[in-house]
């Protein structure tokens, strides 16, 4: 090129110079990307824990360049980074197919236009030209150095689905600036949705020692993980009072000690008004006689009594309950795992929980209240049914009555199965929470959660 057409050249890219016929054309830099690299703020196992569905993880593009390029096909200025994401095995779960946790949202976001993935980081500027569905472009910054390569940074927040077991890799993108011609490009390490349950706390009574073992991680992950993608953690072991040990915390009396069974526990003790709950005289005689009309109405009567009594037993047991929760000062704020003697005479399969208040042939339901469930039984017989362990809040409580330590195993991770309906968004097994099969039947028949149960954990309707 002459010096004329040079002095020409000058002019078109810098129109306010005037070169001379002699003056040479300066050199105009351009920005060469040599690569993109992208890492996921996430832990080593790249579990990322979704139990609050605004949980972001941190994306962060690095790009190497130069900017003494003198190639004419290079760029004029420092691109934007494009973040995108990928599904590895293309089988996230698809929105319309999650749990619908509020009766409007859905955990999973596959093929939810309307999802939001992105979020701009204080640090990046970020636009989307799908309202950060798909992808976001991110301003990258220079980063302080010296020498012929240089750093640029740009930070983005990404938002997974809330299911169980979707999985994620993060995609970082330079493109020329026609938008179409890919400059390079890079991916993260896959990141994969979890969900966890931790125990900070765990209690015994003083005289007690089977939950220590019975509830560490090695007992109870095998139930969640990896098949649910829940992770549970056991906390701290803490003995209670001695003033708290007792048989019984379902007659445990306020400041220590407790009612006496039966006898505190008769129809006529626990009746506000005479007979409201003790049968008649005449109701007895009659149900004893030969008219069988009379028998019959008698029988009604007796049976309506018996369960208002089985009722006021109820009433009595929780009381105490609260009574006892108020002494030993456990807070409810965390999830704790108590272990304690047994429940009520009535409810521990013990031999002391025979009453004699009632005639033969007197049958009520003596299922739990509000279970839905029927249990026919003579309100005088042992057991009603055996409680090995309930939920109280966030406090799981586990009973003595265990039986073997496979049964054991059994009862602790069913109550914690419960537990994770207020550390999660997830639906309910069935009624009261329990299932139809496996693990969380109403006293669990196996100690893995059913097929049907993990996908109600991972959130999969």
């Amino acid at each position: 090129m002459c010096k004329a057409e040079k002095a020409s050249k000058c002019a078109k890219e810098k129109p306010d110079a005037k070169p001379s016929a002699t003056q040479a054309c300066p050199v105009v830099k351009k920005i060469k990307v040599l690569k993109v690299e992208v890492v996921v703020d996430a832990p080593s196992d790249k579990q990322v824990m979704m139990n609050k569905l605004d949980t972001k993880v941190l994306a962060t593009a690095t790009m190497t360049y130069r900017d003494d390029s003198t190639d004419t096909e290079d760029l004029d200025k420092l691109p934007k980074i494009r973040f995108t994401y990928t599904d590895p095995g293309n089988n996230n779960t698809k929105h319309n197919k999650s749990y619908k946790y509020d009766g409007t949202n859905r955990l999973g976001k596959r093929d939810n236009t309307a999802a939001v993935f992105w979020e701009a980081h204080p640090e990046s500027a970020a636009t989307s030209s799908d309202s950060f569905n798909t992808m976001a472009k991110a301003d990258a910054k220079p980063q302080p150095g010296s020498g012929e390569t240089k750093t640029a940074v740009a930070k983005i927040w990404f938002k997974p689905s809330g299911v169980g077991g979707d999985n994620f890799t993060i995609d970082a993108s330079v493109y020329k600036p026609d938008g179409t011609t890919k400059i390079c490009d890079a991916s993260s390490s896959e990141i994969e949705v979890w969900r966890e349950i931790n125990f900070n706390n765990i209690y015994t009574m003083d005289s007690e020692s089977y939950i220590d073992a019975a509830t560490k991680d090695a007992e109870i992950n095998p139930a969640f993980k990896p098949k649910a993608y829940v992770e549970y953690t056991q906390g701290t072991v803490t003995k209670l009072a001695s003033s708290l040990d007792v048989k019984y915390i379902g007659l445990y009396k306020s400041g220590g000690g407790s009612l006496v069974w039966p006898t505190d526990f008769s129809p006529a003790k626990l009746e506000s008004t005479p007979n409201q709950l003790a049968p008649t005289a005449t109701e007895l005689s009659d149900y004893k006689g030969t008219n069988s009309a009379k028998k019959a109405a008698a029988k009604t009567k007796i049976e309506a009594k018996a369960q208002l009594w089985f009722s006021a037993i109820i009433t009595a047991y929780r009381k105490s309950l609260d009574a006892w929760f108020t002494d030993a000062g456990i807070s409810t704020a965390s999830n704790t795992l108590l272990a304690v003697k047994y429940y009520h005479p009535k409810l521990s399969g013990q031999s002391d929980g025979a009453t004699t208040f009632w005639p033969a042939g007197i049958q009520i339901n003596v299922a739990n209240p509000g279970s839905g469930l029927t249990n026919n039984k003579h309100p005088d017989d042992t057991t009603w049914r055996e409680v090995q362990g309930f939920n109280r809040g966030k406090i799981v409580v586990i009973f003595k009555n265990y039986g073997t330590a496979a049964r054991l195993k059994i009862i602790c991770r069913h109550e914690i199965g419960h537990a994770t309906k207020s550390e999660f968004e997830r639906d309910l097994f069935g009624t009261g929470d329990h299932s139809s099969s496996k693990l969380m039947t109403p006293y669990g028949s196996a100690s893995t959660f059913s097929a049907a149960d993990i996908k109600i954990l991972r959130g999969i309707a």
